[in-house]
């Protein structure tokens, strides 16, 4: 388990989305998804929908 609160690491992620820091993101994925695995396959799942912002 980690010591950090689901809510923490997801609060983790969208901080390194706003940064567009994509390994940070993967690396916080891995960490939720070994706490609460449903949460972090959702969040894969919406993440992997945003638009690229390559357009």
């Amino acid at each position: 388990m980690s010591e950090f609160t689901d809510a923490q690491v997801i609060a983790a992620i969208d901080a390194a989305l706003r940064a567009r820091d994509m390994p940070a993101v993967v690396s916080l994925l891995h960490v939720l998804a070994l706490q609460a695995p449903t949460q972090a396959q959702l969040l894969a799942d919406a993440i992997s929908l945003l638009p690229s912002g390559s357009d």
